[in-house]
């Protein structure tokens, strides 16, 4: 009867031992989880989304112009508008630095996309960026490449992109380097006055 219980008491620490495994990279790895939680969830409330399923992971394929791309994500292709800013349009000025610093920076990278909706023309709308990094949506007004748009930012991040381009205005780059840039949405209303005038 002692033996029996011997061996029963050996088998419970064995089996104690191997379901609470322990290695030296454990509290690194728990460090590494924390951090990329906290970073996507940041990003997720900021958006305003609701749910954290919404969030995915996608590739960039391709770059349409300065505020567009496309992504693949697993089966599904989607073609994104950024969300809260607008880039010069083509036959403005910045238009093609803009394009082009998207593509360099983020043609065929791995990037987490926050859908916030979709818009009339059946494009997704959405913050985009690399995993842990500033959003492309900030890095373009930060670069002076981009207006913020307040008539469709209304997310609770989208204060922190107005102090953003206060700041590219105030060091005069790029679109602001000119006297008086014209806002996108202006360009397009007057080209459009021009025409049937």
């Amino acid at each position: 009867m002692v033996y029996l219980a011997k061996i029963h008491a050996k088998r419970k620490t064995t089996s104690t031992r191997h379901s609470l495994p322990y290695t030296s990279h454990a509290p690194e790895m728990r460090k590494t989880l924390y951090k990329t939680t906290v970073t996507f969830l940041l990003l997720h409330l900021s958006a305003g989304v609701v749910f954290a399923k919404d969030l995915f992971q996608a590739n960039v394929t391709r770059i349409i112009d300065g505020d567009s791309l496309v992504v693949q994500a697993k089966d599904r292709r989607y073609e994104i508008r950024l969300y809260g800013i607008d880039t010069p349009e083509y036959d403005q000025p910045y238009a093609g630095k803009a394009r082009r610093y998207l593509k360099s920076s983020f043609l065929h990278k791995r990037v987490t996309v926050t859908p916030i909706e979709y818009d009339k023309y059946g494009r997704l709308v959405a913050i985009v960026g690399e995993p842990g990094m500033k959003p492309v949506n900030a890095l373009l007004l930060e670069k002076g490449l981009a207006w913020f748009y307040p008539r469709y930012c209304k997310k609770s991040i989208c204060k922190s992109w107005k102090k953003i381009e206060k700041r590219a205005k105030r060091r005069h780059i790029n679109i602001w380097s000119k006297q008086h840039p014209v806002p996108p949405w202006l360009w397009k209303r007057l080209k459009k006055k021009r025409r049937h005038s």
